[in-house]
């Protein structure tokens, strides 16, 4: 993970902001936090939900083979099928 700012790798740990760990940049002084959570699952892993999906797998059955919960499965394809298509065609 670098600084946002000026790309350095040299930081050190700033605290916590909204549950998050938040770092400062030893070269500028910049303070950031973690873009994406680590327990968020990959963007490939969502369309990969989304594909399964159109292809008639119900969502029950795409959280058992994926290892996630139904419930996620059902928003990722809410939120990912209107724009899925695009994103489908370069993956």
């Amino acid at each position: 993970m670098e600084c946002p700012k000026c790309k350095s790798i040299d930081r050190m740990k700033d605290g916590f902001v909204g549950g998050r760990q938040r770092y400062q940049c030893k070269c500028c002084g910049y303070r950031y936090t973690v873009k994406q959570k680590s327990t968020a699952k990959p963007i490939e892993m969502k369309l990969q939900a989304v594909r399964m999906y159109e292809e008639g797998l119900g969502m029950r059955a795409i959280a058992r083979v994926l290892q996630v919960n139904h419930v996620s499965v059902q928003n990722w394809i809410k939120r990912l099928a209107p724009v899925a298509p695009a994103q489908l065609k370069r993956a």
